[in-house]
């Protein structure tokens, strides 16, 4: 009994000691978010680093052109978080654009 109780300690060590040797690689979904005015702008996809919620913002109506979308999420950001770092774009059909306005962990 002793004896399988010391191999599961062992084998969780092992598995932890690996997991944290394990380094990001970059791959084919890899990439580097623009920036709109010094705010990184998140569309169809997340960020990689931790980070902090700082709240939602409102864009135009889904009619606009993307452009003009990323540009009013960015503006209002700016506006209601000045201290954000990045915003995560929604999409919402039918309905107005939102944005989650971040600020990453140091």
């Amino acid at each position: 009994m002793k004896k399988n109780i010391l191999f599961f300690v062992l084998g969780v060590l092992f598995m932890v000691l690996v997991s944290a040797t394990i380094n990001y690689v970059p791959n084919k979904s890899t990439g580097e978010v623009n920036r709109e005015r010094g705010i990184y702008t998140f569309m169809d996809c997340n960020p990689v680093l931790p980070y902090e919620t700082l709240g939602e913002v409102k864009g135009r109506w889904h009619d606009m052109g993307y452009r003009e979308v990323k540009e009013s999420l960015v503006i209002n950001t700016k506006k209601k978080y000045p201290d954000a770092d990045a915003v995560i774009i929604y999409h919402v059909p039918g309905g107005i654009d939102r944005g989650e306005a971040i600020k990453f962990k140091e």
